[in-house]
């Protein structure tokens, strides 16, 4: 089992904290500046 860098998983906490919804085509929150689907939104995912 892969683990997420500590980053990753506190972004995952603040985004579940705010409930925050965050379309697949904005920017990511975690400031990359990709758009959410090619960031982070592909870690909820269903695989």
């Amino acid at each position: 089992m892969r683990t997420l860098p500590v980053r990753l998983l506190d972004l995952a906490a603040a985004l579940e904290e705010a409930e925050v919804e965050v379309g697949q085509n904005e920017p990511c929150p975690c400031g990359s500046g990709k758009k959410f689907k090619h960031c982070h939104g592909s870690l909820g995912r269903d695989q």
